[in-house]
């Protein structure tokens, strides 16, 4: 785990380590979110990393970054490949619940999968 002052950033190899990363990462943004409700930040980055780990390639990098203008960025990137497939009718909620809870989210398949998220807290 690195921790800068406006950055933190965590990898996570297997779902074991999920508990322990979701409390590094609500512990960091609590210090810094000045009383802020960081709930639904916390829960789609969560998210986010559960896909990752579930449909990507781990270890899976975390980045989070608190801006002067109180946005809020998560990026959650593995080295997988994103696959739509029309066969399979769709299951999960990961992305419904992020777009929920986020004010953007965007999803980047250049290089891996990078999952980009953010909100004003």
């Amino acid at each position: 785990m690195e921790d800068r002052a406006d950055t933190l950033t965590l990898t996570v190899s297997s779902r074991a380590e999920l508990a322990e990363r979701r409390s590094d990462i609500r512990t960091w943004l609590n210090l810094r979110a000045e009383g802020r409700s960081t709930d639904d930040a916390v829960l789609a980055c969560g998210e986010a990393i559960d896909n990752a780990l579930e449909h990507g390639s781990p270890p899976v990098s975390i980045e989070l970054a608190f801006g002067d203008d109180s946005v809020l960025t998560i990026v959650v990137r593995d080295a997988g490949s994103w696959r739509v497939s029309a066969a399979v009718p769709p299951r999960g909620l990961g992305l419904p619940i992020m777009m929920a809870l986020m004010d953007n989210v965007t999803v980047d398949t250049t290089d891996g999968t990078a999952i980009r998220l953010s909100r004003r807290l």
